[in-house]
Parts: structure tokens; C-alpha cells; sequence
């Protein structure tokens, strides 16, 4: 910008924005721009009233794809192998921990803060939350989403990162969104391809107009996309013969 300013500075000093083929292309800049002002104007316009009736049209016609997900919020204590453990004396060894830890009696939380390898239980104290769609090992996600009843446990599950002890807190069913929920999420779906639709159609007007009737035209783009406020009856007025006749007052 900066660097900008002080060529147009040293283009005045020459005169060069008084030369006639300079200022013919200085007009065409800002008509140019001025267009694309426009042009962005009246798409604004437009899509600012019509994106939102689009959007509760889409919420209608696709309502059951606007839910909550389902979510398992549990306690997960993971087993790591020693080194150089043998993978039976490895096994045996989770499932002793397993099956401490499902005895009625249990601290499961606490056993989990003490034992649990992995290393997250610092900041979750082995608390999360997991939807299907969660980037878990399948496995690990596949025996958390059986999962129904308070403080059920999982079968001992196997992943490549160990055994995983794992018990449900709470499950959270989907439920549907209401139209106010689920419109972020439709217009920041719509916006894109909605806007660039409605600039292609003002576009497609403009250019398929007579080239005589341009002004007219562009005229009658901005009612139709930029309608003026209708007035009430006792606000109108009603034009005088000299004026309607469009003699001189």
C-alpha cells in the first residue's frame, strides 16, 4: 500500500494523471470496480432474504439428517505390554486387572488414576467422550458403542495399543435439532454455492440485455433484487396533473 502511494505520488508530480490515455484507463478502473461493488452489493441483497428461506426449506425437506449425536462419556483404563512380556503372560495379566476392576466393590476411578498407561488420565483422569464417529481404533469404538447401562463394563478389549478396561458413565441419545440449532450449520453449508449461483443469475441477466437497454435493465436488477419499501396509502401522495403530465411546475 505504502509503496503504492508513493508511485502515485511521484506519477502527479510527472503529470502523468493529467494525460489523457491515463485517465482513459483510470476510468476504466473504477468503473471496473465500481461494477464489482455493485455486483457484490446486489448479491448481498439478495442472499440475505432468500439464503434464510432456503435454509428452513432445506431443514424441512432433509429435517432427520439435523440431529444430536449419540455420545458414550466412559472411563477407560489402558494396559500397556512390558518389554520383552510374552503375549499370554500379557493377556493373563489384563485380565486380572479386569476382573478386579468389574468386582462390586472396586474403585474402578481410583484404579484408573493409579494404573492406567495411558498417558491423557493426567488431564481426564480417564474420562471421555466418544461418538461413532470419533478416530478411536475400531475395536476400541466398537465395544464402547454396545455399551447401554450405567457403569456397565465393556469385555476386555484389544487394540494395538494394549487392553482397554472400559465403563460407561453416561450414554447420550441423538435427539433432533430444532430449526434455530441446526441453522449455523445450514448456512455455513449454503453460503458458498448459494452466493456464487445468485451472481451467476444477475450476470446471466446483464449480459443477455440489449446492449441500448443496459441502464434501463440495471435499473430494473436493482428493484427486483433491492424492492423499495412499500408505502402506506396515507403515505402516498398522489402526483399533481403538471407533474403526471410532466410539464414544467
Amino acid at each position: 500500500r505504502l509503496l503504492a502511494l508513493q508511485l502515485v505520488s511521484k506519477g502527479k508530480i510527472l503529470g502523468l494523471n493529467e494525460d489523457v490515455n491515463v485517465r482513459r484507463r483510470l476510468s476504466i478502473a473504477v468503473d471496473k470496480a465500481l461494477g464489482e461493488i455493485m455486483l457484490d452489493e446486489l448479491v448481498k441483497r439478495k442472499s440475505a432474504v432468500n439464503i434464510e428461506v432456503l435454509a428452513k426449506e432445506t431443514y424441512v425437506s432433509r429435517k432427520p439428517d439435523f440431529l444430536t449425536s449419540e455420545s458414550w462419556t466412559i472411563m477407560h483404563m489402558l494396559i500397556k505390554p512390558d518389554d520383552g512380556e510374552k503375549p499370554d503372560l500379557f493377556a493373563a495379566r489384563a485380565m486380572r486387572a479386569f476382573n478386579l476392576a468389574i468386582r462390586p466393590e472396586a474403585d474402578f476411578a481410583n484404579m484408573v488414576k493409579t494404573e492406567s498407561d495411558d498417558a491423557s488420565v493426567v488431564q481426564n483422569g480417564g474420562k471421555f467422550v466418544v461418538q461413532r464417529s470419533s478416530e478411536f481404533a475400531p475395536e476400541f469404538t466398537e465395544a464402547v458403542v454396545k455399551l447401554k447401562t450405567h457403569q456397565q463394563f465393556a469385555p476386555l478389549t484389544k487394540t494395538q495399543f494394549g487392553y482397554h478396561i472400559i465403563q460407561l458413565l453416561e450414554k447420550t441419545e441423538s435427539k433432533q435439532l430444532s430449526y434455530e440449532e441446526a441453522r449455523p450449520q445450514i448456512l455455513a453449508s449454503l453460503n458458498e454455492s448459494f452466493r456464487d449461483r445468485v451472481k451467476a443469475e444477475i450476470l446471466s441477466d446483464l449480459r443477455s440485455a440489449d446492449p441500448k437497454y443496459v441502464e434501463e435493465n440495471i435499473r430494473k436488477l436493482i428493484v427486483r433484487y433491492d424492492p423499495p419499501e412499500q408505502v402506506t396509502p396515507d403515505d402516498s401522495v398522489s402526483p399533481s396533473p403538471a407533474s403526471a403530465s410532466g410539464a414544467p411546475k
